[in-house]
């Protein structure tokens, strides 16, 4: 799925079944990416999120993650290869992610394990 930045338009259509129809499809879903122009430009977006900005629902005791620190990084550049008739259209998408897990184990120190899950993620089109 790509970055919602890069959609141009979005179109869901019903084919006049409900979705709960054994073996019918209950619709059409119909996206179209952003084009290049006549026109150079570009657009870089980022995005933080991080637990000590926001409120812990964590519970001593209680088995179970939350996010630690997020980091989206998301850019795209468009214009002319030949003018008026060539264009190019290149999207680009970093997310890093980091959750915290409470110590359970009493041979570590710290109240959050030291190696939490974590993930990132790379998302390209061109």
């Amino acid at each position: 799925m790509p970055s919602p930045t890069w959609v141009e338009t979005l179109d869901v259509r019903g084919l006049g079944a409900d979705a709960d129809v054994p073996g019918a499809q209950g619709g059409v879903v119909a996206m179209t990416t952003r084009s290049g122009r006549n026109i150079l430009e570009g657009e870089l977006r980022t995005s933080f999120e991080s637990h000590q900005l926001n409120g812990s629902n964590l519970i001593p005791g209680e088995i179970g993650r939350e996010l630690d620190q997020r980091w989206e990084l998301d850019g795209q550049i468009r214009g002319p290869l030949v003018p008026d008739r060539l264009h190019f259209a290149l999207f680009g998408n970093r997310v890093e992610q980091t959750d915290i897990v409470p110590n359970y184990l009493p041979t570590q120190s710290g109240e959050f394990v030291p190696n939490p899950p974590s993930a990132v993620d790379y998302r390209g089109l061109a």
